[in-house]
């Protein structure tokens, strides 16, 4: 079965949860409504794929920094230490301090 997932029938998972990897509950459902069923299944596949997200992240984070260091020992061009640069390093160790609940 592909994840994510709701609960029903065909499952035997109760239908007001969203399921990940291995059947695990990810979220549950308090109000549903059919008009926003789009919506919620694009919920359901955002907050699965957070574990992953966040890997990816730091995986970028630390290339980054890397890639930050051997700039600075002058083992790359000063160019690749652009504004730019920076800022996107700035905001995936921003993304990563709040995934993981270090935010101001």
């Amino acid at each position: 079965m592909q994840t994510p997932f709701w609960g029903d029938a065909a499952t035997g998972l109760p239908g007001n949860c969203i399921y990940g990897p291995d059947n695990k509950r990810v979220a549950e459902i308090l109000h549903t409504n059919s008009r926003h069923a789009d919506e919620h299944e694009a919920n359901a596949a955002l907050i699965a794929a957070a574990p992953d997200l966040l890997n990816a992240c730091k995986l970028a984070g630390d290339t980054l920094a890397w890639l930050d260091r051997m700039a600075a020992e002058r083992k790359f061009s000063e160019d690749m230490r652009t504004t730019e640069f920076r800022a996107a390093l700035e905001t995936v160790r921003a993304a990563i301090d709040k995934a993981e609940g270090r935010t101001a």
